[in-house]
């Protein structure tokens, strides 16, 4: 990963991202994966509370300005309207939103990183056995 590191400012920034995040990225992919969230409609339920949840908290940040010309076309990529979709075509009830993550608050997420699997654990038990 060193050698992609050192050579991050001649790629994009998508890929300089991805590449900084992969490890992280897998690990959320596994976890997810490893709780078989295809299983059955009871566990797809489960898993689209899981994404309606982060997905919701993160929603405002595609509408902040700052961050759309740091990231054109972000305003583009959000996928909280969809993950209700797919509650609703499950005949699941939409939760409330939850609180809206800020520019601000983003920097307070980085030390959870590498306590993600703990966090989720304890929220969301019931997807991940």
């Amino acid at each position: 990963m060193n050698a992609i590191v050192k050579n991050a400012p001649q790629l994009p920034l998508t890929k300089r991202l991805k590449s900084g995040t992969s490890g992280d990225h897998d690990s959320v992919d596994n976890l997810v994966m490893g709780s078989r969230p295809f299983e059955s409609l009871e566990r797809y339920g489960y898993f689209l509370r899981l994404q309606h949840r982060f997905h919701g908290s993160i929603n405002a940040l595609y509408q902040d300005a700052e961050l759309n010309r740091l990231l054109p076309g972000l305003h583009e990529l959000p996928r909280f309207a969809a993950v209700e979709q797919d509650l609703r075509d499950i005949g699941q009830d939409v939760p409330t939103a939850p609180a809206a993550i800020t520019r601000l608050s983003t920097l307070s997420w980085s030390p959870l990183v590498p306590d993600f699997r703990r966090l989720v654990r304890g929220s969301w038990g019931a997807f991940l056995t």
